[in-house]
């Protein structure tokens, strides 16, 4: 798996590996690409959002998942 490029550099259909720095929630994350910090949004996933019921079991899941691997690896559909 090769890293992630430059946001601007992906392409539709890239799959590529990027280190999570940040859950903002169970299907939100903050993840690094080359040169900057990007919201990466989970597609297919809706969790619930701050303060609804399930927040919290829905952003520890994600924590889990993500920071047992500390990269994820991406397949972009790209939508900048």
């Amino acid at each position: 798996m090769v890293p992630c490029p430059a946001v601007l550099a992906l392409t539709v259909g890239l799959t590529c590996t990027a280190p999570v720095e940040r859950i903002v929630d169970g299907d939100t994350a903050w993840m690094r690409f080359a040169d900057q910090s990007r919201k990466v949004r989970i597609i297919g996933i809706d969790t619930p959002e701050h303060g609804e019921p399930g927040f919290k079991a829905a952003t520890d899941a994600l924590r889990t998942w993500t920071l047992a691997k500390f990269l994820v690896h991406l397949h972009s559909i790209l939508e900048l």
